[in-house]
C-alpha cells in the first residue's frame, strides 16, 4: 500500500465520520426553540421585518436546515419577499472543529414584489448586488433561486402604473463573500403587457484583492432577451414627450465589462422582427430596422453618472441604411437625460424622397420631392445650455417642383444647415446659422433667429426673424425667373401667439430693398374654422417691384402702388384670395405694336386668380383714355382691356401716321398666347369714316398684323393714309418692325381720292418692304373702278408711293367735280386707266412720274376759260342758241394719252370732236405753278348744214375752190385761270404740231395761212 493511498483512504474514513457525528448532532438538535433569536437578529441586519417558518433539517439538496414560509418586509414596503421554502446548506468539514458554516442559501419558488416610486433622493450607483453589509463572511457562501417569481410596480414617472413580471426564474451566484472568483447565472422569463420574453445572464465576476465589496468587484456579463415587444419600451420616450410609435418585436443582446467604481464598459446588439418606427402626429410611413448597436461606458462619480456611448441603427427597405454614431455623458451634479452632454452623429443613405412627403402635408403644400437623398447630421450640446446642431445632404436625382404652378423641377444637388438650439426659462431658442441649397439654378442661403415661448410645456408663442437670400446661376434657364430676381435679397420678421382656438399675429414683415410687405392673420386648430392672412404693401415704387420680379422689366413700370391682399383658406375648399392694388401715375409698356400706357390712376382688384378694373383713367401714348381691365386667370396670363376715348392719335395704335386721329374709339384689346387680339374697335375719322376694326398682330418684334374693317361709310384715302406719315414728328416710341400685314377693307359707302362711292372691297397686304392696297374695287352709280395702290420704305426720307387703276362708264362731271374739285367743267361716259407715282406727302407732285388713257363720250365742256376765248375769237357764238349756250360746248369724243413728270402734265395726242369744233392739242399743264402752254388747232363747223346760214365765216370757208374746212393754229400760255390765247401764222406750226394735225383731221382741210382773213370784220 502506498503512502498516498494511505492517506486517501484516512481521509475518506475521518470525513465520513465527521458527517456521521455531525448529522447525529444536527439531527438531534431543535432548531425551533431559536426561531425567535434568529429573526430578532436577521431583522437588525436587514433592517427589515422577518418572519420564519417551521424550521426542519432536510437533505433534499444536501444537509441543510430548512425553513418552511420565510417572509422580508410588509406588503406595503418597496420590497417584499415572500419564500415557500429557505435552505440554509451546512459545510461539513467546519462541523468537525465545532463551526457551523452555510455552504449556500437557496430559495424555492421566492416571490419578491418591488415597487418602485418616485423619489426626489440622490441618484445612487448602479449595483448589481445588495449592499455589502448586509454579508457575513461566516454566514453565507453562495447563493441559488429556484423557481422564483418577481413583481415589480413601477409609478416613478409619477402616471400610470407599469408592471413587469419575471417568471420562471432561476439565478445562481458563487460567493458571496467575494473570497474568491465566481460565476453569476440567471434565466427567466419577462412578462409585460401581454407578451412574454425569455431571457438570461450569464457572467463571471472577481473581487478586488485590497477589499472584498461588490461595489469594487470586477464584472464581466452577458444579457440576452428575445422577443421583447417594442410597444413595451413606449415608457422610454414619455419624457421626451415624443408621438414616436414602436412596433414589432427586438431581440437583444448586452455585453458588461467592468467595475462600478471604475466604470463599466457595454455593448448591446439588437435584432429587429418585424420591428419599425414612426411618428403619429406627423403620419410618418413606417420605417422597418432590422438591426442595431449601442455601445459605450458608464461611471459613476460624486453622486454622477458619466455615460460615453456610441450607437448605430440599421434599417431596412426605404431608408436602408441608416447609422446614429455618437457619445453622451451625465452632468457631475446631477445625473439627469436633460442636463447630459451628447455628440451624435446621425447618417442616412439613399434617403427616397418622396417619403419625406408627409412634412408638407400639415402645410397643405403641392410641393412635390422626387429622387433620392444622403443625409448627414452632427449634434453637439446639452439640451439645458445648447444643442449645435450641422447637417449636410447630396443630392441623387433629386429634384423639387410644385405642381399646381406647374414650373419645371428643380434639381437639388447639395445643401447645408447650421444651427444651435437653447432651452432656457419657458423659452427654446432656434438659431439657423448657415442655411444653403445648392440646385442647378442657383444658390438659396439663409439665417434666421427664433424664439418660442411656453407654459406649462405648451406652446405659447414664436418670434422669429431672419435674412434670405436667393442668387441664381449665371447663364442658367430660370424656372422662376418671372418671379425673382438673379439676386434676390429679404429680411423678415414675424410673432406668433397662441390663443384660445389656435394661433394668430398682428406683426409679420418681409423687407425687400425698397419695398416692405406687413402682413397679419390668424390660424384655427380645427378645421371647421377657415385660415386667415392679410398682406399689407402700405406704398412703394413699380421700380421696386421690377427689381423683384426681373419678368415685369419688359413692362418699364414707373410710379407708384400700395396693396391690401387677403389669403382665406376654408376646411374644405381651395385657397380664396381677394385684395385690391391702388396705383398712382403709373407708366407700363405695352407690346411694341402700341403706345404705352401713361398716367395710369385706379383700382385693381384681385379676386382669387382674376384681376379686373373699371373706369381706370390713363394716357394711351399722349391721347387721355378709360381703360377697363380683366384678366380672368393669372396663372395663365389673358389680358383684356377695354379701351374708351375721344381722340387717339394713329401711331398711337398699330398705325403709322403720327397726324391722323382715330375719334370717338370704343374697343377691346386683348393680349393672350403672345398674340394681341383687336376688336370689335368702333372708329370713327374725321373724313367721314365709321368702321369696325377686328384682328389680331403676332410677334410683337416684327409684327405680323391681321385685320378686318367693315363699315356703312369708309374713307379708303384715310385708311390708306393711316400707314404713311409724312411729318417729322419724333415718334412717341421706337417704331417697330413690320413682318406680314393683311387687312381686309369693305365699305357700303364711302370715298376714294375724293370720290364717292357706293360700295367698296380692298385688301391691305405687307409684301417685302412694301405695302399693297388692293386691288380696290368700287362702284360710283352706274360706273365701275379698279385701283391698287403701293407704299414702297425708302432707307431715308417719305415712302414711295405708286397708284394705279381703271375707270369705266363713270360720270365725267362728277369725276371732276368730286376729285378735281371743280364745278362744271366736263360731262360724259368717262374711261381711264392711269399710273402714277411719287414721294408721298407734299413731295408727291415734286417727284411724281405717271402716265394716262383717257376717254369722254357725250359730254359737254363747261367754263374752260382758254376754249371761251377761241369760240370768240373764231365768232362761233352766234351758232350756239339759248338752249345750246346753257349746256355748254357738246362734243362727241374726248380722247388723249398723258404723262405726268416731277408735277408736269403734258400730251401728244390731245383730240376733241364734234359737230361744233374739232380741237387737237400739244402740250404740257405744270401742275405745280399752274402754268400752260399748249400748241392747238381748231377745225370749227364741222355740223356745216346746221350753221351755214348763221355763221358768214362758214360760207367764205365752204366757197373757195377746194370746199375744205379750215384749221386755225393757236398758242395757249400763261396761268390756267387766266391763260393767253393767241392765233398764230401757219409759219409757226412746228413739226410735232403738224404731225398731230395728220392724225387727227383725217380730210381735206385748209390751213389759214392768215387768221384775220377768218375773223369777221377784220
Amino acid at each position: 500500500m502506498s503512502l498516498r493511498r494511505f492517506f486517501t483512504i484516512s481521509f475518506l474514513v475521518i470525513l465520513a465520520g465527521s458527517i456521521s457525528v455531525g448529522a447525529v448532532y444536527l439531527y438531534n438538535f431543535d432548531l425551533n426553540s431559536f426561531r425567535k433569536e434568529i429573526e430578532t437578529l436577521a431583522s437588525k441586519q436587514i433592517s427589515r421585518p422577518l418572519t420564519l417558518g417551521k424550521a426542519h433539517l432536510s437533505f433534499k439538496h444536501g444537509p441543510a436546515f430548512a425553513f418552511n414560509n420565510v417572509t422580508v418586509g410588509t406588503a406595503d414596503d418597496d420590497l417584499y419577499l415572500d419564500v415557500d421554502r429557505v435552505y440554509f446548506r451546512i459545510q461539513t468539514l467546519p462541523l468537525l472543529s465545532g463551526k457551523v458554516l452555510f455552504s449556500e442559501i437557496l430559495l424555492e419558488k421566492p416571490i419578491f414584489s418591488i415597487q418602485l416610486q418616485q423619489s426626489e433622493s440622490e441618484v445612487s450607483p448602479f449595483r448589481l448586488m445588495p449592499e455589502q453589509k448586509l454579508l457575513t463572511k461566516e454566514l453565507i457562501k453562495s447563493l441559488h433561486i429556484l423557481n422564483g417569481t418577481i413583481r415589480i410596480k413601477d409609478s416613478s414617472r409619477g402616471k400610470e402604473q407599469e408592471t413587469f413580471v419575471i417568471e420562471r426564474f432561476h439565478f445562481s451566484i458563487d460567493d458571496f463573500n467575494l473570497l474568491s472568483a465566481g460565476n453569476i447565472k440567471a434565466n427567466a422569463t419577462l412578462f409585460h403587457r401581454g407578451v412574454r420574453s425569455p431571457f438570461s445572464i450569464d457572467g463571471e465576476y472577481r473581487s478586488n484583492k485590497e477589499t472584498a465589496s461588490w461595489d469594487s468587484a470586477f464584472y464581466r456579463v452577458n444579457l440576452s432577451i428575445e422577443n421583447l415587444a417594442a410597444k413595451n419600451l413606449r415608457h422610454l420616450t414619455d419624457n421626451l414627450k415624443s408621438d414616436l410609435v414602436l412596433r414589432g418585436f427586438v431581440d437583444l443582446n448586452m455585453q458588461i465589462e467592468g467595475n462600478p467604481q471604475t466604470g463599466v464598459t457595454f455593448n448591446t446588439q439588437l435584432t429587429g422582427k418585424s420591428l419599425d418606427i414612426t411618428k403619429s402626429n406627423l403620419k410618418i410611413p413606417p420605417i422597418p430596422i432590422s438591426q442595431g448597436n449601442l455601445s459605450g461606458h458608464i461611471q459613476y462619480e460624486k453622486n454622477a453618472f458619466d455615460i460615453k456611448a456610441k450607437a448605430t441603427l440599421h434599417p431596412h427597405g426605404v431608408l436602408s441604411p441608416l447609422s446614429i454614431d455618437g457619445e453622451y455623458r451625465s452632468n457631475k451634479e446631477t445625473a439627469s437625460w436633460d442636463s447630459a452632454f451628447y455628440r451624435v452623429n446621425l447618417s442616412i443613405e439613399n434617403l427616397a424622397a418622396k417619403n419625406l412627403r408627409h412634412l408638407t402635408d400639415n402645410l397643405k403644400s403641392d410641393l412635390a420631392l422626387r429622387g433620392f437623398v444622403d443625409l448627414n447630421m452632427q449634434i453637439e450640446g446639452n439640451p439645458q445650455t445648447g444643442v449645435t446642431f450641422n447637417t449636410k445632404l447630396a443630392g441623387k436625382n433629386l429634384d423639387i417642383t410644385k405642381s399646381n404652378l406647374k414650373i419645371p423641377p428643380i434639381p437639388i444637388s447639395q445643401g447645408n444647415l447650421n444651427g444651435h438650439i437653447q432651452y432656457g426659462k419657458n423659452a427654446l431658442d432656434l438659431k439657423i446659422t448657415k442655411l444653403t441649397l445648392d440646385t442647378d439654378y442657383g444658390r438659396l442661403e439663409a439665417e434666421n433667429k427664433a424664439r418660442f415661448t411656453l407654459s406649462n410645456d405648451r406652446l405659447t408663442g414664436i418670434s422669429s426673424q431672419g435674412r434670405l437670400s436667393i442668387r441664381l446661376s449665371s447663364g442658367t434657364k430660370q424656372p422662376v425667373s418671372p418671379f425673382f430676381t438673379r439676386h434676390l435679397i429679404t429680411s423678415y420678421q414675424v410673432d406668433l401667439d397662441r390663443t384660445k382656438h389656435g394661433w394668430k399675429t398682428t406683426k409679420g414683415q418681409l423687407t425687400f430693398p425698397d419695398l416692405d410687405v406687413r402682413f397679419h392673420g390668424q390660424w384655427h386648430d380645427s378645421d371647421k374654422q377657415p385660415h386667415t392672412l392679410t398682406f399689407d404693401i402700405p406704398g412703394a415704387s413699380l421700380p421696386a417691384m421690377t427689381a423683384l420680379m426681373p419678368g415685369l422689366n419688359h413692362l418699364k413700370l414707373d410710379g407708384r402702388f400700395k396693396a391690401h391682399l387677403s389669403l382665406d383658406i376654408p376646411p374644405h375648399g381651395s385657397l380664396q384670395t381677394v385684395g385690391t392694388l391702388d396705383l398712382t401715375d403709373v407708366h407700363i409698356a405695352t407690346p411694341e405694336i402700341l403706345a404705352d400706357l401713361n398716367r395710369l390712376n385706379g383700382t385693381i382688384q384681385l379676386d382669387n386668380k382674376s384681376l379686373f378694373a373699371k373706369g381706370l383713367k390713363a394716357d394711351f401714348g399722349r391721347s387721355p383714355v378709360t381703360v377697363d381691365l380683366d384678366i380672368p386667370d393669372l396663372t395663365a396670363p389673358d389680358v383684356t382691356l377695354h379701351v374708351l376715348g375721344d381722340a387717339i392719335r394713329a401711331n398711337e395704335l398699330i398705325f403709322k401716321s403720327d397726324s391722323l386721329y382715330l375719334k370717338e374709339i370704343d374697343g377691346i384689346f386683348r393680349l393672350a398666347d403672345n398674340t394681341l387680339f383687336l376688336g370689335p374697335i368702333h372708329v370713327k375719322m374725321d373724313g367721314g369714316t365709321d368702321v369696325t376694326v377686328n384682328g389680331t398682330v403676332k410677334n410683337f418684334t416684327a409684327a405680323d398684323i391681321e385685320l378686318d374693317i367693315k363699315g356703312e361709310h369708309g374713307n379708303i384715302d384715310e385708311i390708306i393714309a393711316l400707314w404713311q406719315n409724312d411729318h417729322p414728328i419724333p415718334p412717341i416710341k421706337q417704331p417697330v418692325a413690320l413682318g406680314s400685314l393683311k387687312i381686309d377693307i369693305s365699305a357700303d359707302s364711302g370715298q376714294i381720292s375724293g370720290m364717292h362711292f357706293d360700295q367698296a372691297t380692298s385688301q391691305i397686304v405687307r409684301r417685302n418692304n412694301s405695302l399693297v392696297i388692293g386691288p380696290i374695287h368700287f362702284n360710283v352709280g352706274s360706273g365701275k373702278g379698279l385701283g391698287q395702290v403701293l407704299v414702297v420704305d425708302q432707307d431715308e426720307g417719305p415712302s414711295l408711293l405708286k397708284i394705279s387703276g381703271n375707270l369705266k362708264n363713270f360720270d365725267a362731271q362728277t369725276v371732276y367735280q368730286q376729285i378735281l374739285k371743280r364745278n362744271g367743267l366736263v360731262s360724259g361716259r368717262l374711261n381711264a386707266d392711269f399710273y402714277l407715282e411719287g414721294k408721298t406727302g407734299k413731295q408727291f407732285l415734286p417727284t411724281s412720274l405717271g402716265t394716262f388713257t383717257i376717254e369722254n363720250k357725250d359730254g359737254q365742256l363747261y367754263g374752260l376759260n382758254w376754249v371761251s376765248k377761241i369760240l370768240h375769237i373764231l365768232n362761233i357764238y352766234p351758232v350756239l342758241t339759248e338752249n345750246i349756250r346753257g349746256k355748254g360746248l357738246p362734243f362727241d369724243t374726248i380722247s388723249f394719252n398723258a404723262q405726268l413728270d416731277k408735277g408736269i402734265l403734258s400730251t401728244k395726242d390731245f383730240l376733241m370732236e364734234g359737230n361744233i369744233m374739232n380741237l387737237s392739242m400739244i402740250g404740257e399743264h405744270n401742275l405745280i405753278s399752274n402754268m400752260l402752254n399748249f400748241e392747238l388747232g381748231a377745225m370749227p363747223l364741222r355740223g356745216v348744214d346746221s350753221i351755214l346760214s348763221y355763221i358768214p365765216i362758214a360760207g367764205w370757208l365752204l366757197t373757195g375752190g377746194q370746199k375744205a374746212l379750215v384749221v386755225v393754229h393757236f398758242k395757249v400760255t400763261g396761268d390756267a385761270d387766266e391763260p393767253d390765247v393767241k392765233a398764230l401764222p401757219i409759219e409757226s406750226l412746228t413739226a410735232p404740231f403738224i404731225g398731230i394735225l395728220k392724225r387727227t383731221f383725217n380730210f381735206p382741210v385748209k390751213i389759214i395761212t392768215d387768221p384775220k382773213k377768218a375773223i369777221i370784220n377784220q
